[in-house]
Formats: C-alpha cells, structure tokens, sequence
C-alpha cells in the first residue's frame, strides 16, 4: 500500500520520486510530482517512473520552448544549411517564441501550437496581412523540426506539432506558372546579358545554382550535350561559393540540349570561364545576379509593355538614373524558377515521358515530376474541355 503523505500549505500533496545522483556532488537528486489528492499525485509519479524506465531525460523536458528552438538553429547552422534557409528558421523561431517561449517543452500541446498558425493565418503582425501560405508551411515545418530535435534527443516521445494542420481560410498555394508562348519568343529574341541564363533555364531545365556554376568546358555543342557537374551554395549573405555535385545525388547528370538552345549557344561569347558570369567574367554574386535579372525584366517592360496609358511627358529614359522615374511595369515578368518549370512544361507538351524528363530536370525522385505531369494534365484536360463548351455555345 502506497504512503500518504502530508499536504503542502497550498493543499497539494507531494510525491518524490529518485533519479538518482548527482555526478558531480554525489548527493541524491528527488523529483516532486505534485496533486491535489493523494491519487492524483501518485498516478503522476508513476507516469515518471515510466517516462525513466524508458530512458527520458524527464529534467531536460522542463526547459524551455526557446531554449530548444535555440539548440534546433544551433543544430542548423551546425548541418552547414545555406544562410537563406537559416535566416528563414530563426525567423520562424522568432515568431513561435512570441506565444510559446516561455512553455517548458513538455507543456506544449498541439492545441498551442495551432493557435499560432491560425493566428498567423489571420493577420501577420508584421505585414499587417494574413500570412502567406508558404509563410504558413514553413511555421509549422519550423515547430515539427523543434519537437522531433527534443524526441531525438529522448526527452518527449511524441511531436504535438506534427498533428497541427493548415485553417481553411489559408491562402491557396499558388501554382507556378509557365511562360507564355509569346514570352517564349521573347526568351528566344531579345538580347540582353541575362539571355543566355533564360536560354538555359527555359530550354534544359538548369536550377540557378546550376547554371551560375555552368562552364563552357561542359558544354559539348557537337554532342548536344551539358554535363552537371557543380552548383553553387550561399554560406554567406552576398557570397556564392562552388561545390562539386548538383543538389541531389540525381542532380548531378548529363543533359541533352534541343537544337534551339544549341544553335544560340554557338553565338554566345565564350570571352569568359563561365557561360552566366558578370561583366569582368567573375562569377555572380546574389545581388549581382538579382540586379541582373531586374535588369533583364525592365528590358522586357520597355519592349513589349503597352504604355498607350502612360503619360507621355513621363521622364523615363533610364532605368539606372536616380533623377528620372522608372516605367512603371505592365507586363506580368516572369522569375528564373518559371522558366525552369517551362522545360518541364514544353516536355510534357512534346510527349517526353515522365522518368527521361525527371532525368533531364535532376529531380531526386521520378515521383516529383510525376506531380507536375499530373498537374499538367489536369489543367489541359479543363482547357479541352473549354473547348467543347465554345463548340456547343456556337452551334
């Protein structure tokens, strides 16, 4: 028969239970586990006795939440994760901290963490806007990421955050895009300096850190061929620094050019070590590539944009010119990950199986591609079928 013990002052009762000794001091160390009753504080020793039979470490479950999302960005920066991606944790951190810092680890319930999604979901205090979608999923991958460090280091056993989900009133994932057939042909026709990383995006399928990594020594223009062999990584803020290997075990491939990419890349100057590089011939950096591309855009606005609207006393003759006013954008512009998922777009057009296009693209799993694919076709499946409604509307 289990002891009674005394209440407290308070009118709880305290039930110690042994964790053994301190290596240090060598004195013993007794956890109390408190209740209102008798039954209440024995059932909540013996769920400890469990929780030590299983090899918990119960003391570290009182610590913190922020003193665990810190040991998780420690963790990290430890795994050599690139500065844009780590920049994202600690601002995820940051935000879960506001409501949840304070929590010892094992208090938190799922019921906690969702609250700050939804909350976030209504109005981010910082945008004054609900959250993102993308904000949204990378809040909770931030929470799960935190909860199974501390499982991993066997202090919980279940992650609460992992059972969270996305309110129904989140913005809807926005579906990348594909470049139009006219901005196709404005890809293939207007010369700019960022022609050829458009070229290479659209027409192979290069990720960025692809083709910032690209050497005319892997182009074979007789082959038709690009052979992968390096990407380029952030470590730093404004620092892009070459690594061998692609991004996945798969993305580090042989790629077979069409004949449109290989007829403009013969009349691509080969003055410099780099197919994309800056001026001087150096590698780009983050920044200098973003000028690049905004450079490019701007381009493309001027060319093509339709400015029958715009007042024509509008001072707009340079885009580098802090004295005069930029033009204004009316066309849509397009980023260099929608010209990537263009190559997917065209070889699905072009009847290019699934598995050689996940080849061609350096995708780490054929499912991945298999998602686009699906993707595709449901979209063109619904433009056919506009197309029946129009036939019966003019019958």
């Amino acid at each position: 028969m289990k002891k009674k013990n005394t209440p407290r002052a308070d009118g709880r009762i305290a039930v110690y239970v042994d964790l053994g000794r301190d290596p240090e001091t060598g004195r013993r160390i007794r956890k109390p586990c408190y209740g209102r009753t008798q039954a209440e504080a024995d059932a909540k020793a013996d769920a400890l006795k469990v929780k030590l039979g299983r090899g918990l470490d119960v003391n570290a479950s009182r610590d913190t939440f922020q003193s665990w999302a810190a040991r998780w960005l420690n963790r990290q920066e430890g795994k050599g994760v690139s500065v844009a991606y780590l920049t994202c944790c600690k601002s995820y951190a940051t935000h879960l901290n506001v409501s949840l810092a304070d929590f010892s680890i094992e208090k938190i319930r799922m019921s906690d963490i969702q609250d700050v999604i939804d909350r976030f979901a209504l109005n981010n205090p910082n945008t004054k806007k609900p959250a993102s979608r993308k904000f949204l999923i990378g809040l909770r991958a931030a929470a799960v990421g935190i909860f199974d460090f501390a499982i991993s280091s066997r202090v919980l056993e279940h992650n609460p955050a992992a059972f969270t989900t996305l309110p129904k009133n989140a913005p809807a994932k926005v579906d990348r895009r594909a470049l139009t057939d006219e901005e196709i042909r404005w890809v293939e026709t207007t010369p700019h300096r960022a022609q050829v990383a458009a070229m290479l995006m659209t027409f192979a399928g290069l990720r960025r850190g692809e083709l910032l990594a690209l050497k005319w020594s892997d182009v074979d223009l007789t082959a038709k061929t690009i052979t992968i062999r390096r990407t380029v990584a952030r470590p730093a803020a404004n620092q892009f620094t070459e690594k061998d290997g692609g991004k996945t075990a798969a993305a580090s491939r042989i790629v077979d050019m069409p004949q449109t990419l290989c007829d403009y890349l013969k009349t691509v100057s080969k003055k410099s070590l780099y197919l994309c590089s800056k001026v001087d011939g150096t590698p780009h950096t983050p920044s200098s590539f973003r000028r690049l591309w905004e450079s490019y855009q701007y381009d493309l606005n001027k060319r093509y944009g339709d400015f029958s609207m715009i007042d024509p006393t509008a001072d707009t003759r340079s885009k580098f010119d802090p004295k005069h006013r930029p033009l204004p954008f009316v066309i849509d512009g397009f980023t260099p990950h929608e010209c990537r998922h263009t190559c997917a777009t065209l070889m699905y057009l072009a009847g290019v199986d699934a598995l050689t296009a996940s080849q061609q693209l350096g995708h780490s799993d054929p499912s991945l591609t298999l998602k686009i694919y699906t993707h595709l076709d449901q979209k063109f499946k619904r433009k056919n079928i506009k197309k029946l409604d129009r036939y019966l509307a003019g019958r």
